[in-house]
């Protein structure tokens, strides 16, 4: 697990440094991983949140964080409630989202030997949420719509899966066009 909370488990130009991460400074746990696995003949995948970025009640205190950075990024409900049972997630609608994890990711490939990466939380926390202003504003965009769509409503959820099978095929085409294998 490379990614779990918004933060890195490798040398990120993007994310904090996992706080857990015992060792020197210098210290980076997936290319020691690589190194070791690789040298006994074992694949490495990259294990990636997705869109979870916090787990816990409270957001993080470090400034450097993603959701202390753009809070408006957060995903959120029709009334405004941004954390679910399992934690804070970015919305998948807000388009500067799909951007920065497509970065988080080809940082990733490019700068590890990795044999694949997977993708976990590659969803909205639940029904209810999607509600970041971004993401209403680009949905009624794009179908000439006005006001807050219901969660129920058909063309919104159809939306809302639309932009997480979007990021996942732009990591697909990037990463293979960068490396084929």
């Amino acid at each position: 697990q490379v990614r779990k909370v918004g933060d890195a488990y490798y040398e990120s130009s993007f994310e904090p440094r996992a706080a857990n991460i015992s060792g020197p400074p210098d210290y980076d746990p997936l290319a020691y991983v690589i190194e070791k696995a690789h040298a006994c003949g074992m694949e490495v995948h990259a294990w990636v949140n997705t869109y979870r970025i916090w787990k816990e009640r409270e957001l993080p205190s470090d400034p450097s964080h993603i959701a202390v950075r753009h809070p408006d990024w957060l995903t959120r409900t029709a009334s405004g409630e941004k954390c679910a049972p399992d934690g804070f997630f970015l919305d998948p609608g807000v388009a500067e989202v799909q951007d920065y994890t497509l970065n988080i990711l080809m940082d990733i490939v490019r700068n590890y030997d990795l044999d694949g990466i997977h993708l976990d939380y590659v969803r909205y926390p639940g029904q209810a949420f999607g509600y970041a202003a971004a993401a209403v504003n680009r949905f009624n965009e794009e179908t000439g719509r006005r006001g807050v769509p219901a969660s129920s409503d058909a063309a919104w959820q159809r939306w809302r899966r639309d932009q997480v099978t979007a990021l996942v095929r732009r990591i697909y085409k990037a990463a293979t066009k960068l490396k084929p294998g």
